[in-house]
């Protein structure tokens, strides 16, 4: 399968992964809402300050994760805008291609979220 951009998709400069991915995802679908109007929509707004001895201090900035009892940022954002959120999970790597393959061939942009700490550019 052959990779196709999405018509109509706009690239858009962003500020966070997941609020900024969400915003991609509200604009394709024509939906023009700013990332700081949905990670206020969510409730995403936290802050973490955390000094571990023999680590330079962490400053952090987001919360509602989603966890157990939580339904996090993404499907909280989408409730309060009357968004469907369907989050999919799976161990098979091989799986997770090909639903992504065919969501984006379907001409749906997709979120992912993944451990940042694999990616190559992190």
């Amino acid at each position: 399968m052959t990779l196709k951009p999405l018509a109509g998709f706009k690239s858009l400069t962003t500020h966070h992964c997941v609020t900024g991915s969400m915003r991609h995802v509200y604009v394709y679908n024509d939906h023009d809402i700013s990332e700081e109007m949905l990670l206020g929509i969510g409730s995403g707004v936290g802050m973490i300050y955390w000094h571990m001895k023999g680590a330079p201090p962490l400053l952090g900035g987001r919360a509602n994760f989603e966890r157990p009892g939580e339904e996090g940022l993404e499907k909280t954002t989408g409730r309060r805008t009357g968004v469907m959120v369907e989050s999919y999970t799976t161990s098979s790597a091989r799986k997770a291609e090909r639903t992504l393959l065919e969501m984006l061939d379907a001409g749906q942009p997709v979120m992912i979220q993944c451990d940042m700490g694999f990616l190559p550019y992190f």
